[in-house]
C-alpha cells in the first residue's frame, strides 16, 4: 500500500475540495501536532529543574485530583474510540492512520493523567502557559467533532463516541482557566498588600474594583486598562518624581531577584548560562505566544482574498463574516504582539539586574587588566541594553525565518515561481570605552584640571578620540542606510519583479484578490527580511567567574591556611610566591617588605582577587560565608553619612557604633562635624582628609565584626601620635584581644614587635623569612624599641584634622510638559537647515512615489475587469457546503491549489505591458528617492551627534568650581555616555522611524480621501479622537521618560563607587547598598 493510498490523498491535495473534510493523514499530523506540544509544556511545568515558583494550594483552587480525573477521562474516550472502530460488527470503518492519531492522544492524556496526579500537592504559577496549548487541541477536536458530524450524521456512534474526549477536555481547560485566574487574583492581593505594609504608594497596580474574580480583571490585563490611572495621573500633570508612579510588583523587588540571582561559587560559570538557568523556563515560554500571534498575521491576508473573491462573486454574506474575522484575528494578533513585549521587557529588567550582580563577582585583577573603569560605566550604560536586545530579540531570531518562509508560500500560492525571480560595533565601543575612561577621571580631579588651566587641553584631547569613534559611528549609519533602503524600497521593488515576472513570463492577468493579497504578504515578508540583520547583532557573552576558596576540614582551630601559594595579576607573571602560614583566632601576622615587593597583593589574593597558583587557600566556613574586613591604601567610602559609611547596611547599634569609632580616635573628629555622625562626605570622602578616611575604613572594619582583618598600611597616612593611639586600642584591644585573626601590612616595624608571626618578602616578591619578631627584628636596638613603645598624647583630646563643610548636592532639574519647540530648533541647528531641507524633499518624493505606485496598481487591476462568472465558480467550489466548511476553508486554503487567470489577447498582453512600463517608472523613482533619503538622514545624524557633543563638552568643561561641587560625578557620566549614546544610536532610529510613519500617513490618507471620498465625515472624526489619545497617553509619557533620564545619574554615581570598592563590598559580603 503506498502513502497515497493510505492517507486516501487525491490530485486535489490533502483535503477534500468539495465538502473541505481533511484527508486522515493530515487528521492524524494535526492532532499529534497539537497532543505532542501540549505533552512538552505539561512535562515541562512540573518536571523541570527551573520550576521553583510554587505556593501551597488554597481552598477555593480546584484540586489537581479533578485535573487528573478529567485527563484520564479524555485519556480512555480516546481507547474506546479505538475500540469501538475495531468491533467486527461495526457499520463505520475508520481508516488505521486516524486509529493511530487516537491511540497516540490516548497515551499523551493517560500520561497527563499521571503528571497531575503526583503533583496534587502544588501549584504553578505558570499555569497560563498550559492554557493555550490545551485550547487549541480542544478546539481541533471541536472541528473533527464537525467534520464526523458531516460525514456520518449525529447520531452515529463513531460520532457519539468523539464528544466524550471532547467534553473531558472542555471541562479541564475551564478548571485550569479557574485555577489561573484565582491564583492570579490571590498574587494581585498579595502584591497590594505588601505595597501597603512597606508603605508604598496606595494606589494599587489594578483597580479596586477589579480585585474579585470577574471579568474586569481579566479586560484590566487583556488591554492594560490598570495603567489607566498612571496615564491619567501625567495628564494632570502630577507625576513630578519617581514616588509619583507606581510601587515594583513584587515579582520585581530587586532583594528578591538578587536572591534568586545567585552564580555558582564552586566552578567557572558564563552570565548567560546563569540567566538561562533561572528564566530560561519563562523565557522559552513565552515563544508560544510570540507563534500564536504570527498565526493570526497571516489570517488576516488569507481572510483579505476571501473577502476580494467573496465580493467579487457578490456573496455579501460571507463578506460580513470575512470583515469580522479580519477584524478579530488583527486585534488577537495585536493583543498577542503587546503582550509578548511586555512580558518579555519584564525578563529584560530581571536580566538587567543581574548585570550588577555579575559586576560585583569581577575579581581585582580583571578590573585592572581587562575592564577599565571606562568599559565598566559601558557596560552599566549602555550593554546592559545590549543584553536587553538580546533577550528581547533571541525569539525574533526563530520567528522571522519562519514568517519569511510562510509568507514565500502563501506568496507562491498567489502568483506562483515569479518570486524566486557587526565589525565597526565592536571597535566603536573599544574607543567609547577610552573616551569614558577619561571622563571618569576627569570628572573626579575637577579641581586640579580648574587649577591647572587644563581644560582646553582635555577637550582637544576627548573631542580626538570621539573624531574616532564617529568614523566608525559613520560607517554603521552608512550601512544602517543601506538596510534602510532595502527595508523602504524593498516592498515595492519586489511587487515590480513579481508583477513583471506574473505578466511577462507566466503570462497572467492580475485580478484585485491577487495584487492586494500579494501586497499584505510582503509586508509581512519584508519586516523578517530586513530586521534579521539587527537581530543577530543582539548577541552579547557573558563573563567568567571563579572562586579560589576550599573549606578546612583538618585543624578547627586554623581559620586562614596558606600552603606554598602563589599569586600574580597575569597568568605566569608571579608577583607574590611561596606563601606558607597557618593562622588561628587572636594572632596578629605582619607582613614586611620593601615598596612594590607585592604585600598588597598577598592580602588582596587571600581575598581572591588575583590569579593563585598551587593548592587552594584553606579558610574556616564561617570566613567564607561571612566575609573578612579589609581595609585598603585606597580607601574606599560611600556618598553619604558618617553613620552610613561605618554600618554599610548593618542593623545600627549604639554602643558599638561609639566603641567603633572611640578605637579608631573619630570621636573628636566627629563632634566637630556638622551635624556630627549624620555629616554628609562627599564622593569618595573628597570632604574628608586621608587620616580621616583610613580611621573611618578601620572603624567601619571594627564594627563589622568580622573573624579575619587584613589591614594594607593602615598607619601610612596619620600622625605618630594618632598610629600609636589606633594601633593600641584598635589593633590590639578590638580586635587581637577580642579573637580575631590580624593580617597587617606596614612599613613601620615598631608595629610588629608585638606580632605573633612575621612574613618577611624581598623586591621579588619571594618570601625570605617566616618567624617570630624575635628572630625577624633582632636588629631593632634597644633604644628604638623604647622610642617605639605606645604613648598616649594629650593632642588626642582635639580634632585631628578639621573637616571640609560640603555643599549640598543639588537636585537635577527637568522640563516639565511636552518637549519644547527650542529642542527641536536646537537639533534642526545641529544638522544644518540645507540638509534637513534636502531630507524632508527627498522624504516627500519618496512618500509621493510610493502612493502613486498603489495608485497605479489599482487602475491597472481595474481595467482587466473582474470575470465574475469564473469568480463565482470558484466561491461555489469552495464555499458551496454549509456553515461549517466556510470556516473550514480559512484553514484549508494554504493547501489548496493555486487559480490561474491568463491573458487571453494580444490586447490584453500590450495593455498589461504598458501598465507595467509605467509602473517600473514609478518604482525608479521610488528607489532613488528612497537610496537618497538613507544616506542623507545617515550624514545629517553624525553632525548632529558630533554638535551636540562638542556643545555639551564644552558647556560641562567650563562650568565654575561651584557647580562641580554641588553635581555628582554620576550625573555628568549620564551627560556624556547614555545621553550621547541615546543622541548617536537611538534617537536617529526613531527619527527615522517617526519620519516615515508620519510621511507614510499623509500619503495614505490623501489616497484615501481621493479614492474613497464618501470615507471623509468618517475620517475626520477618527483623526481629533486619536489626535486627543496620543496627547492623553504622550504627557504620561515624556514624564516617565524624564524621570528614567534622571534617574540614571545616582545610578552611575553608585555604579562609579562601586566599581572603586569591588574588594571592599565582596570582602565585607555586602550586597545591596
Amino acid at each position: 500500500m503506498d502513502i497515497q493510498t493510505f492517507c486516501q490523498f487525491q490530485q486535489y491535495g490533502p483535503y477534500q475540495q468539495s465538502q473541505g473534510f481533511l484527508f486522515p493523514c493530515i487528521e492524524f499530523g494535526v492532532v499529534s501536532a497539537s497532543h505532542l506540544l501540549l505533552a512538552v509544556i505539561c512535562f515541562i511545568q512540573y518536571f523541570s529543574i527551573h520550576v521553583n515558583h510554587q505556593i501551597t494550594i488554597n481552598e477555593h483552587f480546584p484540586s489537581s485530583l479533578q485535573f487528573f480525573y478529567c485527563a484520564a477521562f479524555t485519556g480512555f474516550s480516546c481507547f474506546i474510540q479505538v475500540f469501538i472502530t475495531l468491533i467486527p460488527q461495526a457499520e463505520v470503518k475508520i481508516p488505521s492512520v486516524i486509529l493511530l492519531s487516537n491511540s497516540f492522544a490516548c497515551f499523551i492524556w493517560l500520561g497527563i493523567a499521571f503528571v497531575f496526579l503526583i503533583n496534587r500537592r502544588l501549584i504553578l504559577f505558570n499555569v497560563q502557559f498550559f492554557i493555550l496549548p490545551l485550547f487549541f487541541t480542544t478546539l481541533i477536536f471541536l472541528l473533527i467533532f464537525a467534520q464526523r458530524c458531516i460525514q456520518f450524521g449525529i447520531f452515529n456512534p463513531i460520532t457519539i463516541v468523539n464528544i466524550l474526549p471532547l467534553t473531558g477536555q472542555l471541562i479541564l481547560f475551564c478548571l485550569i482557566l479557574v485555577r489561573f485566574l484565582l491564583n492570579f487574583q490571590q498574587r494581585r492581593e498579595e502584591e497590594q498588600d505588601l505595597s501597603i505594609t512597606n508603605g508604598g504608594l496606595t494606589t494599587p497596580l489594578i483597580h479596586q474594583e477589579c480585585r474579585g474574580l470577574s471579568f474586569p480583571i481579566i479586560f484590566s490585563e487583556l488591554f492594560f486598562l490598570w495603567t489607566n490611572k498612571l496615564i491619567r495621573k501625567g495628564y494632570k500633570g502630577d507625576i513630578k518624581q519617581v514616588d509619583d508612579v507606581f510601587e515594583l510588583p513584587n515579582s520585581l523587588d530587586l532583594n528578591l531577584l538578587g536572591s534568586v540571582i545567585s552564580f555558582d561559587t564552586e566552578r567557572t560559570v558564563n552570565f548567560a548560562p546563569t540567566l538561562f538557568k533561572f528564566y530560561g523556563h519563562q523565557f522559552f515560554m513565552l515563544g508560544i505566544l510570540r507563534f500564536v500571534g504570527d498565526i493570526f498575521k497571516f489570517a488576516s491576508p488569507i481572510l483579505l482574498h476571501i473577502l476580494i473573491f467573496s465580493l467579487q462573486g457578490q456573496e455579501f454574506f460571507t463578506s460580513y463574516k470575512c470583515c469580522a474575522l479580519l477584524f478579530v484575528t488583527m486585534l488577537l494578533a495585536s493583543l498577542c504582539d503587546i503582550h509578548f513585549g511586555y512580558r518579555i521587557n519584564l525578563l529584560a529588567i530581571k536580566a538587567k539586574a543581574a548585570v550588577y550582580e555579575k559586576l560585583l563577582r569581577i575579581p581585582a585583577y580583571k578590573i585592572s587588566d581587562e575592564f577599565s573603569s571606562g568599559k565598566l560605566i559601558n557596560l552599566m550604560c549602555t550593554d546592559v541594553d545590549r543584553i536587553s536586545g538580546f533577550i528581547t530579540s533571541f525569539h525574533a531570531f526563530w520567528s522571522m525565518p519562519m514568517n519569511f518562509i510562510i509568507a514565500l508560500y502563501l506568496i507562491y500560492k498567489e502568483i506562483g515561481l515569479s518570486f524566486l525571480a557587526g565589525k565597526f560595533s565592536n571597535e566603536m565601543m573599544i574607543i567609547k570605552d577610552v573616551r569614558m575612561k577619561i571622563v571618569s577621571e576627569l570628572s573626579h580631579s575637577m579641581r586640579t584640571i580648574k587649577l591647572n588651566c587644563w581644560e582646553n587641553y582635555f577637550e582637544n584631547k576627548i573631542n580626538l578620540i570621539r573624531q574616532r569613534e564617529l568614523t566608525y559611528l559613520r560607517y554603521i549609519k552608512f550601512l544602517d542606510a543601506i538596510c534602510v533602503y532595502l527595508w523602504a524600497s524593498a516592498p515595492i521593488l519586489i511587487t515590480m519583479m513579481m508583477l513583471a515576472t506574473s505578466t511577462l513570463i507566466l503570462n497572467e492577468q492580475l485580478t484585485a484578490a491577487k495584487v492586494f493579497t500579494t501586497l499584505a504578504l510582503i509586508n509581512i515578508l519584508i519586516l523578517p527580511l530586513n530586521a534579521f540583520p539587527w537581530v543577530l547583532g543582539s548577541i552579547i557573552n557573558g563573563l567568567d567567574f571563579k572562586q579560589f576558596y576550599s573549606p578546612i576540614s583538618v585543624n578547627l582551630n586554623t581559620i586562614l591556611k596558606l600552603e606554598g601559594n602563589s599569586f600574580a595579576w597575569k597568568n605566569g607573571n608571579h608577583i607574590v610566591s611561596g606563601v606558607k602560614f597557618e593562622g588561628e583566632p587572636g594572632m596578629l601576622i605582619g607582613v614586611m617588605g620593601p615598596v612594590g615587593s607585592g604585600k598588597s597583593a598577598l592580602l588582596l589574593g587571600i581575598l581572591g582577587e588575583t590569579i593563585i597558583d598551587g593548592h587552594p587557600i584553606l579558610l574556616n566556613e564561617e570566613v567564607i560565608s561571612q566575609g573578612f574586613a579589609y581595609v585598603g591604601q585606597d580607601v574606599w567610602l560611600r556618598t553619604g553619612t558618617i553613620q552610613e559609611n561605618i554600618l554599610c547596611e548593618q542593623s545600627f547599634c549604639l554602643e558599638r557604633f561609639r566603641y567603633a569609632i572611640n578605637v579608631c580616635a573619630l570621636s573628636m573628629d566627629i563632634e566637630s562635624m556638622p551635624g556630627k555622625e549624620k555629616y554628609r562626605i562627599g564622593e569618595e570622602g573628597v570632604t574628608l582628609s586621608g587620616g580621616q578616611k583610613v580611621r573611618l575604613a578601620l572603624a567601619r572594619a571594627v564594627y563589622a565584626n568580622k573573624l579575619i582583618y587584613l589591614l594594607d598600611d593602615p598607619f601610612a597616612a596619620l600622625d605618630r601620635s594618632v598610629a600609636n593611639y589606633v594601633y593600641e586600642n584598635c589593633v590590639e584591644k578590638a580586635l587581637k584581644s577580642k579573637g580575631k585573626l590580624v593580617i597587617l601590612c606596614t612599613h613601620h616595624e615598631r608595629f610588629l614587635t608585638r606580632a605573633d608571626l612575621i612574613i618577611q618578602i624581598n623586591e621579588e616578591g619571594q618570601v625570605l623569612k617566616v618567624g617570630s619578631p624575635e628572630i625577624i627584628l633582632s636588629n631593632l636596638t634597644t633604644q628604638e624599641d623604647q622610642n617605639n613603645k605606645i604613648e598616649q598624647n594629650d593632642d588626642l583630646l582635639k580634632p585631628m584634622e578639621a573637616a571640609e563643610f560640603v555643599t549640598v548636592e543639588q537636585e537635577e532639574e527637568k522640563e516639565e510638559g511636552t518637549v519644547k519647540i527650542h529642542v527641536y530648533k536646537t537639533y534642526i541647528r545641529a544638522i544644518g537647515l540645507c540638509l534637513s531641507g534636502l531630507v524632508i524633499f527627498s522624504l516627500i518624493v519618496m512618500q509621493a512615489s510610493k502612493n502613486g505606485s498603489d495608485f497605479w496598481l489599482s487602475k491597472w487591476t481595474s481595467i482587466n475587469g473582474s470575470d465574475n462568472n469564473h469568480t463565482r465558480i470558484i466561491i461555489q467550489q469552495d464555499w458551496g457546503c454549509k456553515l461549517f466548511l466556510q470556516y473550514n476553508f480559512l484553514i484549508f486554503f494554504p493547501l489548496s491549489p493555486r487559480r490561474i487567470f491568463p491573458l487571453t489577447s494580444i490586447n490584453d498582453q500590450d495593455q498589461s505591458i504598458f501598465y507595467l512600463r509605467i509602473y517600473i517608472s514609478i518604482v525608479a523613482i521610488n528607489s532613488f528617492s528612497t537610496l537618497l533619503r538613507a544616506f542623507l538622514f545617515a550624514i545629517a545624524c553624525i553632525y548632529a551627534a558630533k554638535y551636540l557633543h562638542q556643545h555639551l563638552l564644552c558647556r560641562i568643561l567650563k562650568a565654575n568650581i561651584n557647580w562641580w561641587d554641588k553635581t555628582p560625578c554620576g550625573r555628568v557620566t549620564n551627560r556624556l555616555s547614555s545621553d550621547v549614546g541615546i543622541v548617536d544610536d537611538a534617537l536617529p532610529f526613531q527619527l527615522n522611524i517617526f519620519l516615515a510613519s508620519i510621511f507614510s500617513l499623509i500619503g495614505t490618507l490623501v489616497l484615501t480621501f481621493i479614492a474613497l471620498p464618501l470615507l471623509t465625515p468618517i475620517l475626520l472624526p477618527l483623526f481629533v479622537i486619536y489626535f486627543y489619545i496620543q496627547k492623553y497617553y504622550r504627557q504620561t509619557n515624556i514624564e516617565l521618560k524624564r524621570i528614567g533620564a534622571i534617574t540614571l545619574s545616582p545610578l552611575y554615581s553608585h555604579l562609579s563607587e562601586t566599581v572603586s570598592g569591588l574588594v571592599t563590598i565582596r570582602s565585607l559580603r555586602i550586597i545591596f547598598l
